[in-house]
């Protein structure tokens, strides 16, 4: 049962972070990322039809919106597998790996200044 309070309690702190870093961005950086793209080979197929892109750009949705599920079922999955130590130890991680790509993206964003 203690287990089982600590996987959702981890789960609580993983999906806050989540809302947070999102709230971080930019509203037009989150449209982008919620919509789904037209890609390769469909993005290069010319006589695709505006309702047929719409389309193929639902499907993308629902398969990226069906894959962010299943990672977070293996997150939980593995997070009730694991002692506080290493759920603290994983936590960590997640933290440090969220936070060197938002600094990433950070520098990547910043505007390039011209050297005279």
């Amino acid at each position: 049962m203690r287990m089982r309070a600590t996987v959702v309690a981890a789960m609580v702190v993983l999906a806050a972070m989540a809302w947070v870093g999102a709230q971080d961005q930019p509203q037009e950086k989150q449209q982008k990322k919620s919509a789904a793209k037209l890609t390769m080979p469909w993005s290069k197929i010319e006589s695709l039809t505006d309702e047929q892109k719409s389309q193929i750009r639902e499907i993308r949705a629902n398969a990226n919106a069906a894959i962010k599920a299943i990672k977070e079922k293996e997150t939980a999955d593995i997070m009730a597998l694991l002692n506080d130590e290493q759920k603290a130890q994983a936590q960590a991680m997640t933290e440090k790996q969220t936070s060197e790509k938002k600094s990433r993206s950070d520098k990547a964003d910043a505007p390039v200044e011209k050297q005279d």
